[in-house]
């Protein structure tokens, strides 16, 4: 009989154990998908501020392109006459 006690005992302590580890399991999971969100709402921040700089740095070449009369010139004064083009159709399109 004790010898079944003792089996009893050691599937016991292994169940718990397993028990034990499937609570750390499951803890660990949930700090990790906090650290996911974290690192993805960062991530969204970052792509929306690189776009934000990526149009001000177009912006800038343009204006630098347009005062400091470089060969890029011809192409931010091409760009800014298509602008107008398709304002003036806007407008005109908004009067009919």
């Amino acid at each position: 009989m004790t010898d079944v006690h003792q089996r009893l005992g050691h599937i016991e302590k292994l169940m718990h154990a397993l028990i034990d580890q499937h609570e750390k399991a499951n803890n660990d999971l949930e700090s990790l998908e906090q650290k996911y969100k974290l690192l993805n709402d960062e991530l969204a921040e970052k792509s929306q501020k690189i776009q934000e700089l990526e149009g001000e740095l177009r912006a800038a070449k343009i204006a630098r392109g347009v005062a400091s009369g470089s060969e890029d010139t011809e192409l931010a004064k091409a760009r800014i006459s298509t602008l107008v083009r398709e304002i003036d159709r806007c407008i005109a399109l908004l009067n009919e």
